[in-house]
Parts: C-alpha cells; sequence; structure tokens
C-alpha cells in the first residue's frame, strides 16, 4: 500500500499516525540497516529531486505557461510528507507540535541553552519560524507554515 492509498483511507489522519504508519511501513519493506547517515544522504537526494520539481512548475507558471499542479498534489507533497517524518524519526523530533519553547526544545535535543538559541535564531533568520509571543520569558516559537498546513485537507 502505497501513501497516496493509506490518505485516501485515513483523509483526517494526524501527523503523529502518520509516523506510526511510515514506521510501521519503514519495518515492512526497508532494510533494516537503512538509518543513520545513509537514511538522510538518501532523503537529501530525494528531496533534491522533489525542489527540481517544484522549481520547475514556479519557473513554469513565471513564464504564463499552462501547467497542471496534479504532479504537485500527487507526487512531491506526499514524498516532502514522507522525507520529512523520516527526517523526524532519525533525529528525534516531533513534528505534531508546531509551538515550541527554548527549554522544551533544549530537553528533546540533549543540548545546552545558548546552541538551542542560536539553532532558533537560524530558523528565525531563514523564515521557518517566527516569534509567537511577546513575553521576556517563556517565550513561544511557532511554525506557521506547518500549522497552515495541518489545517488544510491533504489531499
Amino acid at each position: 500500500m502505497g501513501l497516496k492509498e493509506i490518505l485516501d483511507e485515513s483523509p483526517h489522519l494526524t501527523i503523529d499516525g502518520f509516523q506510526r504508519l511510515q514506521s510501521e511501513y519503514d519495518d515492512r519493506f526497508i532494510a533494516g540497516d537503512f538509518s543513520g547517515f545513509r537514511k538522510i544522504e538518501h532523503t537529501y537526494a530525494h528531496i533534491g529531486k522533489l525542489m527540481g520539481r517544484l522549481a520547475e512548475y514556479v519557473h513554469d507558471m513565471q513564464e504564463g505557461k499552462e501547467v497542471s499542479a496534479e504532479e504537485l498534489k500527487t507526487k512531491v507533497i506526499p514524498d516532502l510528507l514522507v522525507y520529512s517524518a523520516w527526517l523526524a524519526k532519525e533525529f528525534g523530533i516531533n513534528i505534531e507540535n508546531p509551538y515550541y519553547f527554548i527549554s522544551l526544545l533544549q530537553e528533546e535535543l540533549g543540548e545546552n541553552y545558548p546552541k538551542t538559541k542560536r539553532g532558533i535564531n537560524y530558523l528565525i533568520k531563514c523564515g521557518v519560524i517566527r516569534l509567537y509571543t511577546k513575553h521576556k520569558r517563556n517565550k513561544i516559537y511557532v511554525a506557521m507554515d506547518i500549522l497552515r498546513t495541518m489545517e488544510e485537507e491533504i489531499i
């Protein structure tokens, strides 16, 4: 059973549920030694291909060409979801929760506060997350794109 079939059967699947299904699929169909750097390297190669497809779509749209979003809907987006789940699992990240305190993230990653803070600042600079509150302490950071995606129907 492929990702499209899983999503067709479970249109309201949560990220956590998807990660569990992905783990079950990996356990059944992917070699046991496929983890760590090999998995990250594989993911990197495929995400590069997916970004190429997305860039081609954007370029064609900018050129005013008639293009269909079908490939993005059926191949690119589901594959990005799979590879995101793989990377999240590999690094022990809970992608179900798009809100983070630095102290929570620091605890999950097992890193010191300054290193975690530098990572947060880098993600802000790249536009991945933004500061959600203006409190002096216990600031909350949010990944708005993840929130929007969670609110949309996947297919």
